[in-house]
């Protein structure tokens, strides 16, 4: 049985990102809790202390989100229907012009069937 998902170790995730590129969605809640997007690009650090994806390039809807302490998420779409989309859960702070996400949580998840079928899992 294929799952639809595998968690991704937030110490891993550096891996996992690099053969998607440095310009994942960041993905929010606007001010009237619709979904917001943005595309970012970002530097995966991890150290001891834990794993932070590093953000520029984003915009002032960013900004009051992570000021409401909103959550934030990172996703490296797939490129082709057979593989896994990437995605990166966390927490923001800004510094100066750069977001700062810690991450709590990631994910390899499947695409919905290219031919709009039900996922079986």
């Amino acid at each position: 049985m294929d799952l639809m998902s595998h968690r991704v170790d937030p110490a891993d995730l550096a891996t996992e990102a690099t053969p998607r590129g440095d310009r994942p969605y960041l993905l929010y809640a606007g001010r009237n809790g619709s979904a917001r997007v943005n595309h970012v690009h970002t530097v995966i650090e991890t150290s001891p202390t834990g794993t932070t994806a590093i953000c520029t390039g984003f915009g002032r809807g960013v900004i009051s989100h992570v000021e409401a302490d909103g959550p934030l998420s990172l996703l490296w779409p797939a490129a082709a229907a057979e593989d896994f989309s990437l995605i990166a859960d966390g927490t923001g702070s800004l510094v100066d012009d750069t977001l700062r996400i810690t991450i709590s949580d990631a994910v390899l998840h499947r695409p919905a069937p290219a031919d709009g079928g039900p996922a079986t899992c």
